[in-house]
């Protein structure tokens, strides 16, 4: 844009060239976050993929012990079978450590 056009609009030079920095700013802020937020999901993914066989294992032997809580425990065997794809991942990652026998001998 010329001088011109940019004091017709009413935006001077210095105050555009402080928007896009800021604006430059702001993206590579935004890379980072998102590369360290996928490294943390990558290394919860890689934490409950670990336990997952343990976990299904647990909620299945739990369920057939108990067959008169088949449809209740349904919900845990669908979120053990899954647990580390979904996007809450923060909300699977705590619950699995609980349910894993391996570490409560």
């Amino acid at each position: 844009m010329s001088d011109t056009s940019m004091e017709i609009s009413g935006v001077s030079t210095e105050t555009l060239k402080h928007i896009n920095d800021e604006n430059a700013n702001l993206r590579d802020q935004l890379a980072t976050l998102k590369a360290k937020t996928e490294m943390y999901d990558a290394q919860k993914r890689e934490s409950l993929s670990g336990m997952k066989a343990e976990v299904t294992g647990f909620i299945e032997m739990v369920a057939g012990e108990n067959p008169n809580f088949k449809h209740e425990l349904a919900t845990m065997s669908r979120w053990s079978e899954a647990m580390e794809t979904g996007d809450a991942l923060d909300t699977s990652n705590p619950h699995s450590p609980l349910l894993s026998p391996a570490l409560h001998t």
